[in-house]
């Protein structure tokens, strides 16, 4: 995961999953691959926050 400006923020793990920082959550976000391929990830930032939970688990896709 990179940021606009092309900062690594993260790490896809698993079967696609990302743990972000709570300063990148509703900023643009881009993944980019192996090959160099970059796609922006389009994603929907939750309303409201419940500090009970570790994290949120949002869907994306990436364009």
């Amino acid at each position: 995961m990179i940021d606009d400006k092309g900062n690594l923020i993260g790490v896809i793990m698993g079967d696609g999953n990302v743990i972000i920082s709570n300063e990148q959550i509703g900023k643009p976000l881009k993944v980019k691959s192996d090959n160099g391929d970059i796609c922006s990830v389009d994603y929907s930032v939750p309303e409201e926050f419940n500090p009970d939970f570790l994290y949120e688990k949002v869907d994306a896709i990436c364009k």
